[in-house]
């Protein structure tokens, strides 16, 4: 198994994991993000998403696919979390955070939800001004 960093940044970095052990699975996502920048801001069209929390507190944001209102679920070290299809989502890490995720095809992730992935631009854009 090996662990590929695909982009590192002042957020932190994302990573995929590689081996044998994930033929099966489109692609395990590694993140590693400093504490109070977000990420994401995208929805999956066909597929869940499965996160779970390695190290750290973060706060999920999604969009209630039945009443439209913003949920919000803060997530610690060994937390698990599933995101239906079609649900709007991004985090927010409250503290230096690592977080694995799986689920959603490749393209599938490149899709963006665009009020969500302007909410997590922003909030970083100001983070970085400070």
């Amino acid at each position: 198994m090996e662990l590929k960093t695909l982009l590192e940044d002042e957020r932190g970095s994302i990573s995929v994991l590689i081996g044998p052990e994930f033929l099966l699975m489109e692609e395990v996502t590694v993140f590693k993000t400093k504490g109070g920048f977000a990420r994401g801001g995208c929805i999956h069209q066909y597929s869940k998403e499965h996160l779970v929390v390695i190290e750290g507190v973060i706060n999920y944001i999604y969009e209630d696919q039945i009443t439209g209102e913003l949920e919000e679920v803060e997530l610690t070290t060994g937390d698990r979390w599933t995101i239906p299809a079609k649900t709007p989502h991004y985090l927010i890490s409250l503290t230096d955070s690592i977080i694995m995720e799986w689920g959603p095809k490749v393209e599938e992730k490149q899709t963006k939800f665009g009020p969500f992935r302007e909410k997590v631009l922003e909030w970083n854009k100001k983070l970085l001004l400070q």
